[in-house]
Formats: C-alpha cells, sequence, structure tokens
C-alpha cells in the first residue's frame, strides 16, 4: 500500500512539474509579450493564466501570436556593415541638407561647426527671452547641450597662425 501511495505521490508531483516546466506566451500587437498557461482559447478571445497577471482575457483582434511551449530564442541580429549604404546617403533634394550632411558626416570644418553651434545657442537664447517661463526652461537642456559640444570641439587653428617652435641655441 505504501508503495501504491509513493508510486501515486511521485506521479503527481511529476505531472505537476512538467506543467509547470511549460510556458505558453502570447505576443500582443503592440509587441508585449505575456507568459503563463494558456487555459481558454476560442474565435473572440484567449485567457492565459499568469504568475505576474493572475488570470487574463485578451480580445483575439489584439493578439498578434499565440505559443503554446517555451518561447523561441530570438535570432542573432546580422552585423551592421561600417559603410554607409545607399539609402542614408543624401538624396539631392535640398541644398542645405547636403551640405549638413557632408559637413557632419564627411568631416567638415571644426570652425564652421563651432560657429553653427554658437548661433545655435545664441538663437536658442533669443528664443528663450520671448517664451513664458515653463517654456523657456524647456530650451535650457539644449542650450547646455550645446555648451557642451563647443567645449569638446577641438581648437583648430589654420596652419598659418599656429605659432612655430624657436630653435634655441644651447648656451
Amino acid at each position: 500500500m505504501n508503495i501504491l501511495k509513493m508510486s501515486l505521490s511521485l506521479l503527481v508531483v511529476t505531472s505537476l512539474s512538467a506543467g509547470l516546466a511549460r510556458a505558453d506566451w502570447v505576443e500582443l500587437t503592440n509587441l508585449d509579450v505575456i507568459s503563463g498557461s494558456v487555459v481558454d482559447l476560442n474565435k473572440t478571445e484567449v485567457l492565459i493564466h499568469s504568475d505576474n497577471f493572475g488570470e487574463m482575457k485578451i480580445p483575439r483582434e489584439k493578439v498578434s501570436l499565440i505559443g503554446l511551449g517555451d518561447r523561441p530564442q530570438p535570432s542573432a541580429v546580422p552585423s551592421v556593415s561600417q559603410a554607409l549604404p545607399e539609402s542614408v546617403q543624401p538624396n539631392g533634394g535640398n541644398a542645405e541638407v547636403d551640405r549638413l550632411y557632408n559637413e557632419v558626416l564627411r568631416g567638415g570644418d571644426i570652425q564652421n561647426m563651432r560657429k553653427n553651434i554658437e548661433q545655435s545657442r545664441e538663437g536658442l537664447k533669443d528664443l528663450q527671452k520671448d517664451l513664458d517661463e515653463p517654456s523657456a526652461q524647456a530650451l535650457d537642456s539644449y542650450i547646455k547641450m550645446l555648451d557642451f559640444f563647443g567645449t569638446i570641439a577641438p581648437d583648430a587653428q589654420p596652419e598659418s597662425s599656429k605659432p612655430t617652435p624657436k630653435n634655441t641655441p644651447n648656451e
């Protein structure tokens, strides 16, 4: 009799643990994923029991994918090429956009970049004067960001204005 009880209890524990090891999942149309056990499935709704959320009824129109069993791991993302693809090249429709694109991505003149940063910063400060207090404060972070960019841009002096080292005779 004891062997029968032990066998029965072992069977119950095994079946419960096997049920807990399997995790169904539902992917919603907004790409959220809910893990748990699918309890009921029909044309109008999915009933899933989740440890985190309890029992949930989800309308089928909000469900994009239902997985019975463990969810597969996502595949590896291919590496991004270092070269700029043609789709990122300037479109040629706007000369100003093309000029800025070439300056930024192709290593434009540092002095021009500093000048653009300073003009943008001054423009934002002028705009702040015309705005109410909450709106003006919202621009502070942009001004601080431009201040930061201005400090990290290296000093670029033309070759003719750089001081040349003088040779002094050894005494």
